[in-house]
């Protein structure tokens, strides 16, 4: 049996959920710690941040056949909080839109992993989407205890108000 049009819809409204409590993160970091890390050589703050969208773009263009483009953005296109943060809004509203016209053809299409060389179906693709934001959401709120800040609940964000 093929994936779903329902089952890609929870997948990508899982990585919307996750997308608001990276974006809280963010914005509960101070703004002149973007460039922080805890450790020379490791990513600072913003470049978590910055990976987050990118591989989003990379997962995106996969999943809809397109060539990737791997890399990391330069801290010079995305160089402070709020401009992290537009890019993390974007790139989830791009994904979004396009990753909620699949079919199930679509779904069900497999693509290659470029480092692992295997291959997967697009709608694991999009779970992955979900695993990946989740491990780089957990390193910004790692970041954030080291500066002495509080994360965000991850538990209320992005929940509908009742």
């Amino acid at each position: 049996m093929g994936a779903s049009v329902e089952e890609a819809r929870r997948a990508l409204q899982a990585v919307s959920r996750l997308r608001g409590v990276t974006i809280a993160a963010v914005q509960a970091a101070p703004a002149d710690k973007m460039d922080w890390a805890p450790v020379e050589g490791m990513f600072t703050f913003g470049d978590q941040a910055r990976h987050i969208a990118a591989a989003q773009e990379l997962y995106t263009d996969m999943a809809l056949g397109k060539p990737v483009q791997p890399g990391q953005p330069s801290r010079d296109a995305y160089p402070s909080q709020s401009a992290i943060v537009a890019y993390l809004t974007e790139s989830n509203a791009r994904a979004q839109a396009a990753l909620g016209a699949l079919t199930p053809a679509d779904l069900a299409r497999t693509v290659s992993m470029r480092r692992s060389g295997t291959t997967l179906p697009v709608i694991s693709l999009l779970w992955r989407m979900a695993g990946h934001e989740e491990h780089h959401k957990g390193s910004l709120f790692v970041y954030l205890r080291l500066l002495g800040v509080k994360p965000p609940s991850w538990w209320e964000v992005g929940l509908p108000k009742t």
